[in-house]
């Protein structure tokens, strides 16, 4: 009983404790927001890319393997795989709509089933909306608005100079619509004609300002009477120039192809890399500019010309390829039981395409963390580096605890002669101090933690308001760095009930060589003590 008594009076009455406790506190805070940032950027950074790049990946790059119409077939036979698609990744030069010409990715898809593997429909950037975003404080999002009050559709309806003609009566639904199925439909003609999905950042008419919110941007036009005036430029109002570099079935050069295509939508995945480098074009359209469309071709019969008969010509179908084909786990499935199952398919597959698809030893299946695995195993190494220094950092509250107490057991020496007088043993006594650095450490973990969470669920505005007070060099989270727009902003229970539990510890470990040092004073000594 008098443990308890004495504990909240030493609490309650001494200044100098409650300082271990503070320390505790913000090593305990420091440490759970480093973990939940730098844990949480790795493991939000996989799960937000996975959603558009899929679980598993069969991959043969540049020259691409044929049949894969009947590889996806038996793919989604097996239980572990959901559905598959077939994409081509490729390099290309684009000339975009203001002149410059960049190296950017070329993905060719398939609108529908791509969209059943990625979120791809979810991730087009122009369609209807209600709310505007909570960043938006302005309400200057267009998409609140209809369409035909754009400033956009004034400007750019009759504008030849873009090269495409819009329909002035067109709505964000045929917009977005537009994106879902990756074509244009010509004012004109009423044809619809293939059209690309660019990413957000591709085009460089939208700036950014904050994590998922983009606003038009505005250049400075000059008129004919030589003033000037702010416009806006708008990506599904435009079109691009692709130029991509052919190979054959075995890697050789073929004659460069450039495709001139409207831009039907943009795209917003919330992953830097990919809203900047990737442009999305139909599947058909890539590969014929490829030349990897199915295709037929004329062969000589060998022993006819060899008796000088080149006449004797028979025709073969050269099948489509493709590059990749993306998987998605089924429901109760992780990526690594898809890939086992893409594994076992693709041996049989092999067996019966010899010589004409890659062998299974060649074929790359991965997940997305084995195809990144050097910059994922260089975060968890930078993430453990960090967390081990500041556990060393950390430890040095062991000894602020140590001095605290051994001071304070040096001021209490009478105090503890007079307890051991009345009949208080060693263990009580040892307990006494030891309960006291039990409490302090649940006061300062239990702040810290508090502190944590709160500065981790804040983060975003916490960066952003240093942006805007400091400037933008001062942020402390460049996208550009991070491939992330937004900082991660969760914290793991685990984590916390770890780091909770460590705070504590520290500081009950800092109170027992003192707790020892005073259950063995001898209390004659102790009550002479001066």
């Amino acid at each position: 009983m008098y443990q308890v008594l004495l504990t909240r009076r030493y609490l309650f009455s001494k200044i100098m404790p409650l300082l271990a406790a503070l320390a505790v506190m913000l090593i305990t805070a420091t440490e759970l927001v480093t973990w939940s940032v730098m844990g949480g950027f790795l493991n939000h950074l996989i799960k937000t890319s996975t959603k558009f790049t899929g679980d598993v990946s069969i991959q043969w790059p540049s020259a691409g393997f044929a049949h894969y119409d009947e590889l996806i077939e038996m793919l989604e036979r097996e239980p572990e795989i959901r559905i598959a698609t077939p994409v081509i990744q490729t390099f290309a030069m684009v000339r975009l709509p203001e002149g410059r010409v960049m190296p950017k990715q070329v993905w060719g898809i398939d609108p529908d089933s791509f969209s059943q593997v990625a979120n791809f429909r979810d991730s087009l950037w122009w369609k209807p909306i209600t709310k505007a975003h909570p960043r938006d404080f302005q309400l200057s999002d267009p998409r609140l608005n209809p369409l035909s009050e754009t400033m956009w559709l004034y400007e750019r309806a009759n504008d030849k100079e873009s090269g495409v003609v819009v329909d002035p009566n067109a709505t964000w639904e045929d917009v977005f619509q537009a994106g879902v199925t990756m074509s244009r439909v010509e004012k004109d003609t009423g044809r619809a004609v293939p059209a690309a999905v660019v990413g957000i950042e591709v085009l460089g008419f939208m700036a950014r300002e904050g994590p998922e919110l983009y606003l038009p941007g505005q250049r400075t036009q000059l008129l004919p009477d030589g003033t000037e005036r702010k416009v806006a430029r708008f990506g599904p109002m435009e079109q691009i120039t692709v130029t991509m570099f052919p190979v054959d079935s075995i890697g050789r050069p073929r004659e460069v192809v450039s495709q001139t295509v409207p831009i039907a939508n943009e795209f917003h995945t919330g992953v830097i890399q990919i809203d900047k480098e990737v442009v999305l074009l139909p599947l058909s359209l890539v590969q014929r500019s490829l030349q990897m469309n199915e295709a037929t071709r004329s062969v000589i019969d060998p022993i006819a010309a060899a008796m000088g008969n080149y006449d004797a010509q028979t025709t073969e179908i050269d099948p489509a390829r493709v590059t990749d084909i993306v998987i998605r786990a089924a429901d109760g499935y992780n990526e690594y039981d898809a890939k086992e199952a893409a594994e076992r398919v693709y041996k049989v597959f092999a067996s019966n395409h010899i010589g004409q698809v890659p062998d299974t030893e060649k074929i790359q299946i991965s997940t997305y963390e084995e195809q990144n695995a050097f910059f994922i195993s260089a975060v968890r190494k930078e993430t453990a580096l960090v967390m081990f220094i500041f556990g060393v950092i950390s430890f040095t509250s062991v000894f602020l605890v140590l001095a605290i107490f051994w001071s304070m057991i040096s001021e209490k020496t009478k105090d503890i002669g007079v307890l051991r007088s009345i009949g208080a043993g060693r263990k009580g006594i040892a307990g006494l101090w030891i309960s006291y650095g039990f409490l302090l450490g649940m006061i300062g973990s239990m702040f810290g933690v508090v502190i944590a969470i709160l500065i981790v669920r804040n983060i975003n505005p916490i960066n952003d308001w240093i942006g805007k007070t400091f400037g933008k060099g001062a942020q402390v989270w460049n996208p550009d760095t991070y491939y992330l727009l937004k900082i991660p902003n969760e914290v793991d229970p685990m984590k916390v009930v770890v780091i909770f539990v460590v705070g504590v510890f520290v500081c009950v470990l800092g109170s027992a060589w003192p707790a020892i040092r005073a259950a063995r004073m001898d209390p004659v000594r102790s009550l002479r003590f001066e």
